[in-house]
């Protein structure tokens, strides 16, 4: 499926290795499967690579909302560039989901607008998403 994603990042903070402190967003679906939800994540162990990696973002994620349920990710970024406003350099990656909805899927992401904001910011991250 291919959907718009636009995220309020209530508060953000970017862990290298692990935290108890989690990321905070509402986002907002257009699409196939339209719906605006909160999401909290905590991230086990998150790398930020650009380019690829082998090493994988795992993290929990607390959904609230239409569609309310407790997940863990793992996310292994095959490409990762990362943009600050826009870029047509999509990211790329493989998830796989465990919990209520397990799934393994490849995700092509391409950020209309980025902003990476440390704290809060009512600057949205607008995203075109490709799900396979």
């Amino acid at each position: 499926m291919l959907q718009l994603r636009v995220e309020w990042h209530i508060f953000r903070f970017i862990p290298l290795g692990g935290t108890l402190i989690p990321h905070i967003k509402f986002e907002n679906y257009y699409g196939i499967n339209p719906m605006l939800q909160l999401r909290v994540e905590w991230h086990i162990f998150r790398f930020i690579p650009v380019g690829g990696t082998l090493v994988p973002h795992i993290k929990f994620e607390n959904y609230y909302g239409i569609n309310p349920m407790l997940q863990l990710r793992v996310e292994w970024h095959i490409f990762r560039f990362i943009p600050v406003g826009g870029t047509l350099v999509p990211h790329i990656k493989f998830e796989k989901y465990y919990g209520i909805n397990p799934i393994l899927q490849l995700r092509v992401e391409w950020h209309k607008f980025r902003f990476i904001p440390v704290g809060g910011t009512l600057v949205p991250r607008i995203t075109k998403n490709e799900y396979r």
